[in-house]
């Protein structure tokens, strides 16, 4: 899907994690690619060659550059179709406390 270099933002590591005197600055937003199969379990997954955005804007504005323009073939089909779609998610990263979900 999106080429290597499409996304100008850094993917977090340790090395560029040190500007950041408060963990709870930390937001590393994702673009992820969903299918659901009915009676079985939806698949998800990162979109790694995105890269990471600091906004969900920025994620966002990366989706819209990019679909359905730089889809291989069978994801343009799928996505064309309604049966794949891409959205922005937020990793729970270091210093965040991951949502409570009501049972």
């Amino acid at each position: 899907m999106f080429p290597d270099g499409a996304a100008t933002n850094r993917v977090p590591n340790q090395s560029n994690l040190s500007h950041l005197t408060d963990l709870e600055e930390f937001a590393m937003w994702v673009v992820t690619a969903l299918v659901v199969q009915m009676f079985a379990a939806p698949n998800a997954w990162v979109v790694t060659q995105a890269g990471s955005f600091d906004t969900r804007e920025a994620c966002e504005a990366e989706i819209a550059k990019a679909v359905p323009d730089q889809l291989d073939a069978d994801d343009r089909k799928r996505w064309e179709d309604g049966f794949q779609t891409y959205q922005c998610i937020r990793a729970i990263g270091p210093g965040d406390d991951e949502p409570a979900v009501n049972q």
